[in-house]
């Protein structure tokens, strides 16, 4: 299990980290896209944080539930989740991703670090905003 999340990060203002968790949503069509999970706000970006406490692709499903996600199939969700889940694993805290369709991986997706978060925990550190930043 992993303790990081993404939040939905809006490049029109750098300077805000919203506080509504990014969820994988996978539309009929196969399309995955990054959505908030409480104002289901599409997202191109998520930042990455700490969000203090253990996230696996169980705990993210109860979210869809609680939050009345429809999915079309479960099994697809949670395979779907749990390579979200180990993709932001690969990543530290303070950097901004972006979803990348790949048809040779199996999901069909990754996510990549983008320019933007450069120096995004540095901005936000003094205020830890992001949380701790793991060594």
């Amino acid at each position: 299990m992993i303790h990081k999340m993404l939040v939905r990060y809006n490049l029109d203002k750098p300077d805000k980290i919203e506080s509504d968790f990014l969820g994988l949503m996978r539309d009929k069509q196969g399309v995955v896209r990054l959505e908030s999970l409480v104002s289901r706000l599409p997202a191109a970006f998520g930042a990455v944080i700490n969000c203090g406490t253990e996230v696996d692709a169980d705990r993210l499903y109860r979210a869809f539930e609680k939050n009345k996600i429809a999915v079309d199939s479960v099994e697809q969700t949670m395979k779907d989740l749990s390579v979200y889940v180990s993709e932001i694993a690969r990543f530290e805290v303070g950097e901004v991703l972006e979803i990348v369709h790949k048809l040779e991986v199996p999901q069909g997706f990754v996510l990549r670090e983008t320019e933007y978060g450069e120096d995004l925990y540095a901005r936000f550190e003094r205020n830890n905003v992001l949380g701790s930043r793991p060594r």
